[in-house]
């Protein structure tokens, strides 16, 4: 068998790491008197090194995460010790194994999206994660031009395959009936399966029943309360809670009236739940 023809086949068994090298690790192997077994595990040792840093490239590029927003750039010194206490075990990545959510909360401008970029970043880097970043009303568009075009059940079969998907800004949507049924059955399908990672205004900031209707969103699609302390909590700021005569505000009436809401809130996870405040 010639070298071409040789050359042929390992890039048609899609090695093409082999197919580069394998001529010159030849030569070295002539050299240096390697037996069949070490010039054999060379070259497979190179094809699954390039594989890799090509898979990270492939994640990295696919992720959508904004440049400059990693941890090297996050100043953990400022965030609060029970934030830091709680960010060596998510960058374990257990959590995205387990299918549990975390939701950061803090009012605009605290790093909650740097944060839950740099995490994602990392997620990557150390786990190999397929992981996609997103502002929230991007998504929304995208799932109703799908149900649109009644390619819903394709597009969420595609976001299925991402282990993580980072939700920025979830007060942005409009909260129009249409755009909260969509997001209601993204976060219902990777309920328990997929990890969702958010970013929010808490639920009595900047318009008390708008951010609470989307508080409600999330209990009713399992990742608030109602997933009984097997979701992940992370709050990114300290903000005054609400008086506690203050009463939720009425069901959103763009919700589907078959469902009903979890009985916790955001403002107050139910015991067990993991929590870090600033």
């Amino acid at each position: 068998m010639s070298a071409d023809s040789l050359g042929l086949l390992l890039k048609a068994f899609r090695l093409p790491t082999m197919a580069e090298i394998y001529e010159r690790v030849v030569q070295e192997a002539e050299q240096q008197g390697w037996g069949y077994r070490k010039f054999l595990l060379h070259l497979c040792e190179a094809e699954a090194q390039d594989r890799a840093e090509r898979k990270l490239e492939r994640l990295l590029k696919q992720s959508g995460l904004p440049g400059g927003k990693n941890l090297g750039g996050l100043e953990e010194a400022k965030l609060p010790v029970k934030v830091r206490r709680v960010l060596p075990s998510l960058l374990e990545g257990g959590f995205v194994t387990r299918a549990e959510n975390v939701i950061a909360l803090g009012l605009p401008g605290r790093g909650k999206s740097h944060f839950l970029a740099a995490l994602g970043r990392e997620l990557i880097l150390r786990h190999k994660y397929a992981v996609l970043f997103t502002p929230t009303f991007k998504l929304v568009q995208q799932l109703l031009a799908a149900k649109r075009d009644l390619r819903l059940e394709e597009l969420l079969r595609k976001l299925d395959h991402f282990d993580a998907i980072l939700l920025a800004d979830l007060g942005h949507v409009k909260q129009d009936r249409e755009e909260m049924e969509v997001l209601f059955t993204f976060l219902a399908e990777r309920y328990e399966r997929r990890s969702v990672l958010l970013t929010h205004l808490p639920p009595f900031a900047h318009g008390f029943p708008r951010e609470r209707k989307l508080t409600q969103l999330i209990d009713w699609s399992g990742l608030g309360g109602g997933c009984s302390g097997a979701c992940g909590w992370l709050f990114l700021e300290t903000t005054p809670a609400p008086p506690t005569s203050a009463t939720p505000p009425a069901l959103p009436s763009a919700l589907p009236g078959s469902y009903r809401p979890a009985a916790t809130t955001l403002a107050s996870p139910r015991p067990g739940t993991p929590t870090a405040r600033l």
